[in-house]
């Protein structure tokens, strides 16, 4: 009889973690609000889809690409529709509107929203 109520007690536990660490991940993309278009210095990420994931179109200099990125922890994976290799990028949140992203490719770049009262529209391939 113990057992039973030490294996309800810990499934009780478990059970409210996950709800929490949920709740947490949705505050955290609700906070970045990644889909939309984001200037750096150098060029302009546009990312279409849903809060974790969909579309994406990144233009640095005379550099163009496409694909899909998605969005795991902290870490923004954009992977080309070409043959190119997949690049994940370290998600840095400053402020409302303001990210930075870190890794190959991509060395420190600061993106700042685009405030219009344009949406992207999700689309479908």
């Amino acid at each position: 009889m113990a057992s039973l109520l030490l294996l309800a007690a810990v499934a009780a536990i478990a059970f409210i973690w996950l709800r929490g660490a949920q709740r947490n991940r949705l505050a955290w993309l609700h906070k970045l609000n990644l889909p939309g278009q984001w200037r750096s210095d150098s060029g302009v990420l546009t990312l279409a889809g849903d809060a974790d994931g969909g579309q994406y179109r990144l233009v640095e200099g005379t550099h163009r690409e496409r694909g899909r990125w998605s969005l795991n922890g902290n870490q923004l994976k954009l992977a080309p529709d070409s043959d190119a290799q997949s690049k994940r990028l370290d998600l840095r949140y400053f402020a409302p509107g303001e990210i930075g992203l870190d890794g190959p490719g991509l060395r420190a770049r600061i993106y700042r929203r685009e405030t219009d009262n344009v949406v992207p529209l999700k689309t479908s391939r």
